[in-house]
């Protein structure tokens, strides 16, 4: 009987310990410049280098970031566009526009 109450517990902090292993989610990724060219409107920006992945949720190869878990997330995001050119962003949550910018930047 102790030995199937020690081996409960045993079964139970693990799974304690996934449960709290999963409510950590962060990513930052970055772009390098080179491999990718943003041709047309609504293209997916892959970025190429991922410094950190916690939760596995930032997908590399397509760009997408689909939380394991509910919550709510906080992004930051730079862009810089060559000068004389335009850049706009749109952001997607669940499919549906849920923000966006556009600027340019003046050649000096």
């Amino acid at each position: 009987m102790i030995s199937n109450l020690q081996k409960e517990m045993k079964d139970v902090r693990r799974e304690m310990k996934d449960v709290q292993l999963k409510k950590h989610i962060a990513f930052t990724v970055t772009h390098d410049g080179t491999g990718q060219r943003i041709t047309h409107k609504s293209q997916v920006v892959k970025y190429n280098q991922v410094q950190f992945n916690i939760g596995g949720g930032y997908r590399k190869y397509s760009g997408h970031f689909v939380s394991p878990v509910n919550g709510t997330f906080v992004f930051f995001l730079s862009l810089q566009p060559f000068p004389g050119s335009k850049v706009s962003f749109l952001i997607t949550v669940n499919n549906r526009d849920n923000g966006r910018s556009s600027f340019r930047e003046n050649p000096e």
